[in-house]
């Protein structure tokens, strides 16, 4: 989770999606379900 947090801003940017300003509920949904498959 850590891992993906730290590259988080290249996926956005790769994804052509806004960064998160504020953290909220979605924001959360995406760390939880890019830590179920990343590394």
């Amino acid at each position: 989770m850590a891992s993906w947090v730290e590259d988080m801003d290249g996926y956005y940017l790769n994804q052509k999606l806004p960064a998160p300003e504020n953290v909220n509920w979605t924001f959360i949904a995406d760390i939880l379900m890019a830590a179920r498959v990343y590394e």
